[in-house]
């Protein structure tokens, strides 16, 4: 079982992108400092559909033209977590590619 410690690499087809949001840090240094966050929801050859929250600058990688287009995007170093159910969550280490150039990423553009 993953918990929240657990970091994933995967593609997957960008099915919807809500607008950006912001959300206030309760706690730690950064305490009442908004903070920018995107949810996008990410869909696989499965057809499972998972949310990915993008926080801070990750917001703007990822367009709601993608959902339109059906972008496929790789995604490195991403946190698993289960609040309010199984989700993703990008962090500083994150890195996002957009229709990257791999054979995984091409059998989803089949699919």
């Amino acid at each position: 079982m993953l918990d929240a410690t657990h970091l994933l690499d995967l593609i997957a087809v960008v099915e919807h992108v809500a607008s950006t949001a912001s959300v206030t840090v309760k706690s730690g240094a950064n305490a009442g400092k908004q903070i920018p966050k995107r949810n996008i929801t990410l869909v696989d050859s499965s057809e499972r559909t998972v949310e990915l929250t993008l926080w801070d600058e990750n917001i703007h990688k990822v367009a709601e033209e993608q959902a339109a287009s059906h972008s496929v995007v790789a995604i490195k170093n991403v946190r698993v977590s289960d609040y309010g159910g199984r989700s993703l969550s990008t962090s500083r280490d994150t890195h996002i590619e957009l229709n990257p150039d791999l054979p995984e990423a091409n059998t989803l553009r089949g699919w």
